[in-house]
């Protein structure tokens, strides 16, 4: 379909005039869908916030789908930097969750991984493709995607208590059936309501690979920098990405390492003279 065609669920426009209005447009938009729903949550007489989990600038999480329960966890403020693009490894273990997850999962389990930076900028996510290809970035809209998962969040935060209430209950559990869980707003296909033209899921034991792309408005630009893997068992490990050494910081180490050895040399010379 071509990508004049293709229907954005939701649309954030984003424009030159610097991150700082950009930034303030999709929280806006994000913080003002968030509100409206908590507003009516609140007027329908629903709980007020001992059950929210939402995701808000900053924050990466993961997410295991595809039975009749579904399992969220935000890995904490302001963690999504830390988490995908820091030096060590993360950690978890869903196993107790397994049995229940497992109902009604004809098909098997899937799980994703995904978060903003606290910035506003910068989006997060998995997929188990090992590139991101020049025809699947054109026919992608990351900056609506981002904005699809953060209306996800506040959906499903202000629907289960507050929206101003984002780890009370974390992890979650949720009913595939409700209409605010992860795959009721964002579909079952992995695309995020058809914002990317590539898988954001995998399935148990099969390995993601985690890239940030920039949501600022300029040409979108995917870079790898972890990788994730869910073990059958239940094993979550994130793994950062290597931090390459600078060509100009290994010259000038293998630099040092050779005036060492002329400085040896020389040194045995001058013993063997005297």
């Amino acid at each position: 379909m071509p990508i004049e065609q293709k229907k954005r669920t939701f649309f954030v426009t984003f424009n030159k005039e610097g991150s700082d209005m950009r930034l303030s447009r999709l929280k806006k938009t994000v913080m003002a869908t968030a509100l409206a729903v908590g507003a009516a949550a609140a007027f329908s007489g629903m709980p007020s916030n001992a059950f929210a989990l939402g995701f808000v600038f900053g924050d990466g999480g993961f997410f295991v789908y595809g039975g009749n329960d579904q399992r969220y966890e935000n890995f904490g403020a302001n963690s999504a930097l830390p988490t995908f693009e820091g030096t060590s490894v993360t950690t978890r273990d869903i196993s107790s969750n397994l049995t229940q997850l497992n109902v009604g999962a004809s098909t098997g389990l899937r799980y994703s991984i995904m978060g903003t930076s606290a910035d506003g900028l910068g989006f997060y996510v998995s997929t188990p493709n090992a590139t991101i290809t020049p025809t699947q970035v054109n026919n992608s809209f990351a900056d609506s995607a981002a904005g699809n998962f953060l209306f996800w969040a506040g959906q499903h935060a202000a629907q289960t208590g507050s929206a101003t209430s984002t780890y009370a209950n974390n992890p979650s559990i949720t009913s595939t059936a409700a209409a605010h869980s992860y795959t009721g707003i964002l579909g079952t296909d992995g695309s995020i309501a058809g914002q990317l033209n590539f898988q954001t899921h995998g399935t148990l034991g099969q390995l993601l690979n985690i890239f940030r792309v920039n949501i600022d408005g300029e040409a979108a630009n995917y870079v790898k920098i972890a990788t994730a893997l869910l073990s059958a068992t239940g094993q979550l490990s994130i793994t950062p990405a290597a931090v390459p050494i600078p060509a100009a910081v290994y010259l000038f180490g293998t630099g040092l390492v050779a005036l060492v050895g002329i400085a040896r040399r020389s040194m045995n010379k001058n013993k063997a003279a005297a």
